[in-house]
């Protein structure tokens, strides 16, 4: 139900109706101003290419039968090795300027939250400004290792010399890339057309390593170019990985070792897997924090505790009594559990099961 703070001549917030998508891609495009190809289509081409078969996930508000607001739920399938969670992505929350600060945000994201919840979407994440989010509930959290490689510290990967080529037509090896993509044990499902989509995206380079005639490594990553006290050079942001490891690390010091390039950046999960200990050996210290993967807020809790197997726990998570907010960081971190829960009172073993593991990369963002 729309707040009584919305005069009468606004209608929603609802899901988009067929023959919409048009006017909402220009108001998304010009709210954002992406100064792109092809606008958020060709930044976004997953989300945007196929909006009528999805009109479902977007969520608007009109005024005198024009869009001004809307707010996007993205569903993402977590894989957590075994494990399978529905989770609501939010995304391109936007409000035309001639209508800020009249409540329409806080309709769509009420509404969208109570979508999430009866759509079986326990967990919701986003990517924004944290101080307007957490009015809403949602908290940056997730635990990732956030790698730097720069050409020097590179030097340590002196064995990883497979052939690296960027490829031309990306889209034709989709499939192989997928393959490739679904043996990682902890990622977002994509489905072979989703994927192919994201193959599209503007601003986007995919590097391979073949072995034979098929593809053993790859990645994504996308060119960030800088001009620095007379010297011009690039930054490479990897916004995913995938194969094996030693081709994915060819890749990684094959561009470490571009001319011009200063460093390659990204983020690889915070849990003990094949490309952990090279990736600390590889990157430059300093520059290897642990980054959050998103904000994140839990949408039904009994739900949440269940596609993450803390069932049992329920009980003990209800009795911490904590906040939205501060149980986000409990659940998913960063911080760790002596951080955040009661140092007596039997908390020990839901310690040793948090933070829960996930990730999903830079790719999935919406």
């Amino acid at each position: 139900m729309v707040p009584e703070i919305l005069s009468r001549k606004f209608k929603g917030p609802r899901p988009l109706l067929p023959g919409e998508t048009p006017a909402l891609l220009r108001f998304l495009d010009d709210v954002f101003m992406l100064g792109i190809p092809r606008g958020l289509a060709g930044l976004l081409p997953h989300i945007f290419t196929d909006m009528e078969e999805h009109a479902d996930w977007f969520n608007v508000i009109t005024c005198e039968g024009r869009i001004v607001a809307h707010a996007g739920v993205t569903p993402l399938e977590f894989v957590m090795w075994e494990r399978r969670m529905r989770v609501g992505a939010i995304g391109h929350v936007a409000t035309g300027k001639a209508f800020r600060k009249r409540g329409l945000m806080s309709a769509l994201l009420g509404y969208t939250t109570e979508r999430m919840r009866k759509m079986g979407m326990p967990v919701s994440i986003l990517w924004g400004d944290r101080v307007r989010y957490a009015r809403f509930g949602w908290e940056p959290a997730g635990h990732a290792h956030h790698f730097s490689i720069t050409p020097s510290s590179a030097g340590v990967l002196s064995a990883c010399r497979e052939r690296v080529e960027r490829l031309d037509e990306p889209v034709r090896r989709s499939d192989e890339l997928h393959v490739l993509h679904r043996r990682f044990p902890v990622r977002v499902e994509r489905t072979s057309r989703v994927f192919s989509l994201m193959l599209e995206k503007a601003g986007i380079d995919v590097f391979a390593v073949t072995r034979g005639s098929r593809v053993a490594a790859y990645a994504v990553a996308r060119e960030k170019k800088f001009r620095e006290k007379g010297r011009k050079g690039s930054d490479w942001m990897i916004e995913e990985m995938g194969g094996k490891s030693r081709g994915i690390l060819s890749i990684l010091k094959w561009l470490a070792g571009r001319p011009g390039t200063r460093s390659v950046e990204g983020r690889y999960p915070l849990m003990r897997l094949p490309l952990t200990d090279p990736l600390l050996e590889a990157g430059s210290s300093w520059r290897s924090p642990v980054a959050m993967i998103g904000q994140i807020k839990v949408v039904d809790l009994k739900q949440a505790l269940a596609g993450f197997g803390l069932s049992s726990f329920e009980r003990e998570v209800r009795n911490l009594g904590y906040g939205g907010r501060r149980l986000v960081r409990t659940i998913f971190g960063p911080v760790p559990p002596k951080a955040t829960l009661p140092c007596d009172g039997g908390y020990a073993r839901l310690a040793s099961r948090l933070p829960v593991d996930f990730h999903l990369w830079p790719s999935d963002n919406c």
